[in-house]
């Protein structure tokens, strides 16, 4: 498709019209994906492209392929369904957006901080621990843990005959964690590493929320 093409779209219902190259602002994303010829893509009836997900919360996410700027109206609450828009758009930079217009209204009621260890033994076994709220947890739809604080990532779950908790198979699981992390709210604090033994090297980064905390 090219660029200064005009596209209509059916987005749950809600007719919206825009170009190529504004669904393409961010080329890495799943909908700058679905425009760049990677995807197949779908037409109903009136030759609009379908995509099937809320119309109502697509227009500030349009708004912010357009701007780079997220508008909200002052009474704004469907945070959590504009945050899964953003995850199911997999646009990075609107979910960094959010969680600073959050931040800046005060939704983050007090500090919180996530500590992800990382334990490294001998002969190349790697674990991972994570220690916060449980309701944290369970806010973070990539991530699990077991009753020892141990991390279980959902996205290589399914190889359990080989994967035990604490245990992630992804290629980077610190850009995994990190980014779930990121999701909900927290941003990088800190960290130190240290040698409890000789056959093990423990890595803990703290990551904190909160109205309090700055970048």
């Amino acid at each position: 498709m090219k660029q200064d093409q005009i596209v209509s779209l059916n987005v749950g219902g809600k007719y919206y019209m825009t170009s190529v190259s504004t669904l393409t602002t961010y080329p890495d994303s799943m909908i700058g994906s679905m425009f760049s010829g990677r995807f197949p893509k779908v037409r109903d009836n009136q030759g609009n492209y379908v995509i099937d997900r809320d119309g109502k919360i697509f227009r500030y996410i349009l708004n912010f392929l357009r701007t780079a700027q997220l508008c909200l109206p002052e009474r704004f609450a469907e945070w959590d369904l504009l945050e899964a828009e953003a995850d199911f758009y997999q646009i990075a930079q609107l979910s960094e957006a959010i969680l600073t217009a959050k931040e800046s209204r005060g939704l983050y009621c007090s500090n919180v901080t996530f500590e992800l260890e990382q334990r490294k033994h001998w002969g190349g076994l790697t674990e991972w621990y994570g220690y916060t709220d449980s309701n944290i947890i369970r806010s973070m739809p990539k991530l699990s843990r077991d009753d020892d604080n141990r991390l279980i990532c959902n996205l290589c779950k399914v190889d359990e005959e080989s994967l035990r908790a604490g245990i992630c198979k992804c290629k980077d699981p610190f850009k995994r964690f990190f980014q779930e992390i990121s999701n909900a709210g927290f941003r990088y604090c800190s960290s130190v590493a240290e040698n409890l033994r000789k056959s093990e090297e423990i890595v803990v980064w703290t990551f904190c929320r909160g109205p309090l905390y700055s970048q």
